[in-house]
């Protein structure tokens, strides 16, 4: 019976100066990236010999731009509140009075159900255009409940419907001059 060995033929094996050769290169050419990205600002994209600068403009204040030119637009000038539309599973209304809607929903009346989460029926009203509007006071801020619709022998839902109306006045807010960004 012959002996098996695991140990690779000498031909296989890295001679350990080889070793040090390959880890030196190795370490050069690493420290010579980090130089080279560190020591200059050139524009990869700009032609050989030219480099980019990026000087600072003398006094330049973004809150003196002029104003944007008038054009028509539509929609509210600020966000509405009670303008939440919610159509299937994306359940976080930023309103309490958020309007349902039955994308594909069935010619005919359709009954609209919101329910807590054990089942019990909180609201029911019915609409012939397949959207409807929840009634005031059915909903409050931390409200966690659920809505479907049911019409010409169908059912749609039921969704999750959570109600964050504090979402708006905790999400942070970035100022650059006279803008602010959420």
């Amino acid at each position: 019976m012959s002996e098996h060995r695991s140990d690779p033929s000498p031909a296989l094996r890295s001679h350990p100066r080889r070793r040090r050769v390959v880890s030196a290169v190795t370490i050069l050419v690493g420290v010579a990236l980090v130089a080279a990205a560190c020591t200059g600002d050139r524009d990869l994209g700009a032609p050989t010999g030219r480099t980019a600068t990026l000087a600072p403009i003398a006094d330049w204040d973004p809150t003196a731009l002029p104003a944007l030119p008038a054009v028509a637009a539509d929609g509210p000038a600020a966000p509405l509140p009670d303008a939440v539309v919610l159509d299937g599973p994306g359940g976080l209304s930023t309103s309490t009075r958020p309007v349902l809607r039955w994308p594909d929903a069935p010619g005919g009346s359709v009954r609209f159900t919101v329910r807590t989460l054990s089942g019990g029926d909180l609201w029911t009203a019915e609409s012939s255009t397949g959207e409807l509007r929840v009634d005031e006071g059915v909903l409050t801020q931390g409200s966690v409940v659920r809505w479907s619709a049911e019409g010409g022998g169908r059912t749609y839902g039921p969704f999750p419907l959570q109600v964050d109306v504090q979402r708006v006045q905790v999400q942070p807010v970035r100022s650059f001059g006279a803008v602010s960004v959420a």
